[in-house]
This record gives structure tokens, C-alpha cells and sequence, in this order.
């Protein structure tokens, strides 16, 4: 055995190094995980969206967060533009999973200069927390230079979209919005922790 090793160094070295490497990346991605408490916070996010075709009146729709609350407000848009309709979801840390939350504009709502405000029934009276990091200590991570990590560099499954993701002591999950979604998720925009449901 000391023989064939000797004579064949080069050929083991090739073989247990990519073995090696794999599993202290596997090590290095799931101790973290192990030694950190699950988040207890929901997340939600909205990504910028665009339909795809001009509207007879077209609209913009922004959200934003004031004084804990989330609002939405439409406004008008000029003749021959698109629809601005951003899309919202929630990401349910109880079992991690992503829900989308309906925008509806109501038929007949005129637009006004300065926006006329729409009720988000899923998120009325539920406060939001607008700091990145949660009353629970993970932190939304929107860093465009996390791209999924040198493991996945390395093994080519990497992304160029923007990860979307949150962490805690070393701790990663990565929320995978809906595949369906058609829209870039270099669009994603950070509004803000809420209580999970009881």
C-alpha cells in the first residue's frame, strides 16, 4: 500500500483534495446553522415590476414604510407608459417560506398628484421594523458581492442575480422568491420585519 501510494501520489492528491475541499466548505456552511437559533421574525420584501404591455391609463404604484405602517399610494401615469405594479412578498420564517402579497387598486381609484393611498389588507395593523437587523439578531444581507459564495463559484452553481438573503453569527439562509416571478431580483428592495402570525 506504502508503495502505490508513493508511486501514485500525484493521482490521490487529485482524487482527496476536491473531496476535501468539498466537505470543509459542507462543514463551514452548516456548523453555523447548527449553533444558531432559527429566525422567529417574518420579512417583507417588494420587487420592482413592470407588465409587460401599455396600459390604457397606466399607473405607478409606490410602497413604502411610515411609522411602522406599510403604505401603498398610485399614481398617474402619461398615456402609452407601462404599468409600474411592484410585487410584494412575505417570507415566512415559521416554516421558510414565501408568500405574495396582493396589491389591489381598486376599480375607479383616480390617481392623484400626490398619490392616492390603497389599503394592503394583508399588512394592515401589523407594525414593521425598518432596521435591517430584527429584534431576533438576523439581518437582511443584500450585498452584491455575496453572489452564493466561493463553494458555488468553485462548483458553478452560482448566481448573478442578486442573493437575496439573511444571516446571523456566520448563519446563512437564502429566500428563494417564487420561480414563476419574471422579474430581475436585482430589484428587490428591503421593507421591514414583522411579528410572525400567532
Amino acid at each position: 500500500m506504502k508503495r502505490f501510494l508513493r508511486e501514485n501520489l500525484m493521482i490521490v492528491v487529485s482524487i482527496a483534495l476536491p473531496l476535501l475541499v468539498v466537505g470543509a466548505f459542507a462543514l463551514a456552511t452548516l456548523l453555523p446553522r447548527a449553533l444558531v437559533e432559527p429566525p422567529t421574525w417574518d420579512l417583507v420584501l417588494a420587487v420592482d415590476a413592470w407588465q409587460p404591455q401599455a396600459a390604457a391609463k397606466p399607473r405607478r404604484v409606490v410602497v413604502d414604510v411610515s411609522e411602522g405602517q406599510l403604505r401603498a399610494h398610485v399614481f398617474a401615469l402619461s398615456p402609452g407608459h407601462n404599468d409600474e405594479l411592484p410585487r410584494l412578498f412575505e417570507y415566512r420564517a415559521a416554516d421558510g417560506s414565501v408568500h405574495e402579497i396582493e396589491i389591489v387598486v381598486p376599480v375607479g381609484v383616480e390617481p392623484g398628484e400626490e398619490g392616492t393611498e390603497v389599503v394592503v389588507p394583508e399588512l394592515a395593523g401589523r407594525p414593521l421594523i425598518t432596521t435591517l437587523t430584527a429584534p431576533d439578531g438576523w439581518q437582511f444581507d443584500a450585498s452584491r458581492s455575496a453572489g452564493g459564495g466561493l463553494f458555488r463559484e468553485l462548483f458553478g452553481s452560482g448566481s448573478r442575480r442578486q442573493p437575496t438573503r439573511i444571516s446571523k453569527r456566520g448563519a446563512i439562509l437564502e429566500i428563494e422568491l417564487p420561480s414563476e416571478t419574471p422579474y430581475s431580483y436585482y430589484g428587490v428592495r428591503f421593507l421591514g420585519w414583522v411579528e410572525r402570525r400567532g
